[in-house]
């Protein structure tokens, strides 16, 4: 993880007013303090300058590095409290603000990310997203790598035995060295094994052992002689499966293209059956387009022939009831002739004969139209019925073809298969055959070099046998308990780097960093870290905490542009001081700003690029005036 802090605005934190603080690029720069507030009875103490960095651990963990969480809004203003901070975490960038009673923000975290919110829905959701984003960014972290302090309880030498090795755990859980170890540990395994492999073959040689490696050369011969000086007749019997496989192969093919052939045909004979289709429903088309004239016609004539009926039947009608007699006195009308009906029902009776043999001349029409009809129907069935037979004929062809082919399918799989197992088998014989020459290689280099000292080799195969059980003992450990063998691997790095940061500090090594059952003990000249003066255990505390810091930047690839000193030569004499002050400033030079805390700036030779002061004034609240 690369944390690049940029800027921090604080407002109305802790003793703080509002103050906009640049992180980047001041070197080493020195963080002064001026206390004007006479209830303080300070001149340097308790003006603010701790606060500025409280605040970067307030805006990322939600604590204090003393671990306060509530009562931080400054009480002079009664309006809560905000802190924001702008970092980059491995490219992308972070905006954080936290917030305490804030009558424009309340109480909330708002998070955005490269110019995006991912903030929750409370202050309690964008807790969790923010540990979700950045895991490995927790209070163990900011109080024992980048802000280092004499009196910061989060700093690692300050906790107990037990809680040490627990913060050591916390700070290395992503398990950095596993796959490391694992590798390391395989490759020492199989080179122990190898050594006593030779050595065992030495020994049992120089003591008369030499029969008995001749034995096992005699069996691998006998082994290799009998089963592997004559390869089997792998590649035949390959040969043969795959000539069989091309045939079947080909007969696949074969059968392929004459299902293809018959779903042609089948295709070809719906096309048939399609156009006799068609030329019926063009002959019942042309039949009922032939009578179309005579039904019109006939029609026509017996509407006609229908007008005339009716009309002469009317007439009749008419003239049958006109009177020459009065109905009354049965007297002959005078002058009236009554009609004579006799042609007009002749003519009635030739209409109605007309009519008649109209109707019997439609209906042998219809019966004619009807049987041509049928007689197209019979045509059609009759044609098409061979056809269908053939499509039968043909699909079942298809069918049994399809079933041939399935078989053949099968037998293909099955070959294949086959061709697979036997290259396999071929494949074992010739790593078996290579093993066994090999080993039968290594017999007779065994037996050849039975002149080397016994002695020599006896010890040096207990000397394996030792260290593979060690090996043995941490592939078991892996296997069980990786974070105990990784923190075993940590701590003697720390221990190193410890003695190499003690020599230059107190000008010995004599700094222990070891772990004693669940605890991690520190020690100088012998003495338990408790038992130390304060001037000692100051020191100390820097040793270890930049030995651990050291640790992270190179095994956990993690790198911070800013580290925080707060006090850290309260305890130290002026000898001390600058054995202190020399080793910062030739070991920390990678680091973009060192803020460096101090009340003493005035009579210690501090390096500094830049400064920063903070005045706390008359009224107890703190401002930034430079």
């Amino acid at each position: 993880m690369t944390i690049k802090f940029k800027s921090i605005t604080i407002h109305h934190f802790m003793s703080f007013d509002h103050a906009t603080i640049d992180l980047t690029e001041r070197g080493y720069c020195l963080v002064r303090g001026i206390n004007r507030n006479p209830k303080d009875r300070a001149r340097s103490n308790g003006s603010g300058k701790s606060t500025v960095f409280n605040a970067i651990s307030y805006c990322l963990v939600g604590e204090t590095l003393q671990g306060l969480r509530s009562g931080l809004p400054n009480v002079a203003f009664d309006d809560g409290c905000y802190v924001s901070l702008e970092f980059s975490v491995d490219g992308h960038d972070y905006e954080l603000t936290r917030s305490k009673d804030d009558p424009r923000l309340g109480t909330d975290l708002k998070i955005r990310v490269d110019g995006e919110s991912r903030s929750g829905k409370g202050i309690r959701e964008s807790q969790a997203i923010l540990d979700q984003l950045l895991p490995e960014l927790t209070s163990e972290l900011l109080g024992s790598v980048i802000m280092i302090g004499q009196g910061m309880p989060m700093r690692f030498t300050a906790n107990t035995p037990s809680g040490r090795k627990e913060v050591l755990e916390h700070l290395s859980r992503s398990d950095f060295m596993i796959q490391d170890l694992k590798d390391r540990v395989s490759r020492r395994s199989q080179e122990l094994l190898s050594s006593m492999q030779g050595h065992d073959a030495k020994i049992l040689a120089l003591n008369s052992n030499k029969d008995l490696l001749g034995k096992r050369l005699a069996s691998l011969t006998s082994t290799y002689e009998t089963d592997y000086a004559n390869q089997p007749s792998f590649t035949e019997r390959i040969a043969t499966m795959e000539t069989e496989l091309s045939q079947v192969t080909t007969r696949l093919g074969d059968i392929d293209a004459r299902m293809t052939s018959l779903n042609s045909e089948i295709g070809g004979l719906g096309s048939r059956l399609d156009a006799m289709v068609s030329k019926k429903e063009s002959l019942l088309n042309q039949l009922a387009e032939a009578r179309k004239p005579f039904l019109a016609e006939s029609v026509a004539r017996r509407s006609d022939l229908v007008g005339r009926k009716g009309a002469l039947e009317s007439e009749i009608k008419r003239l049958k009831s006109v009177r020459d007699v009065c109905p009354t006195c049965g007297q002959k009308i005078p002058g009236a002739i009554k009609p004579d009906t006799t042609e007009a029902e002749a003519s009635l009776a030739k209409c109605i004969s007309e009519l008649d043999g109209l109707e019997l001349e439609m209906a042998s029409e219809s019966d004619e139209y009807m049987a041509a009809i049928h007689k197209v129907h019979v045509q059609f069935e009759e044609a098409s019925a061979t056809i269908k037979a053939d499509v039968g004929r043909l699909s079942s062809g298809i069918r049994s073809l399809q079933e041939e082919a399935s078989r053949f399918n099968a037998r293909k799989q099955e070959l294949v298969s086959m061709i697979s197992s036997e290259r396999a088998k071929m494949e074992s014989f010739e790593k078996e055959k290579a093993r066994i020459l090999s080993e039968m290689g290594s017999l007779r280099s065994d037996l050849a070099s039975i002149e080397t000292d016994i002695g020599e080799e006896t010890q040096a195969r207990l000397n394996d046998v030792e260290h593979h059980d060690a090996v043995t003992k941490m592939a078991t450990m892996l296997k069980r308990d990786f974070r105990g063998v990784l923190l075993g691997g940590i701590i003697d790095y720390i221990g190193a780097r410890s003695k190499e940061y003690a020599s230059k500090i107190f000008g010995c090594d004599e700094v222990g960093f070891c772990l004693n059952g669940n605890d991690i003990d520190i020690t100088f000249c012998g003495k338990d870290y408790s038992s130390l003066s304060g001037g000692e255990q100051q020191r100390v505390n820097l040793i270890v905490q930049f030995a651990l810091r050291d640790f992270m930047c190179k095994y956990l690839g993690f790198s911070s542009n800013i580290l925080v000193l707060d006090e850290i030569t309260d305890a130290l004499d002026a000898e001390s001081c600058n054995m202190v002050i020399g080793f910062i400033t030739n070991e920390l030079k990678d680091i973009e700003s060192v803020f460096i805390i101090s009340h003493h700036d005035d009579s210690l030779e501090l390096p500094c690029d830049s400064t920063l002061t903070i005045e706390k004034n008359v009224m107890g609240v703190s401002s930034v005036i430079q």
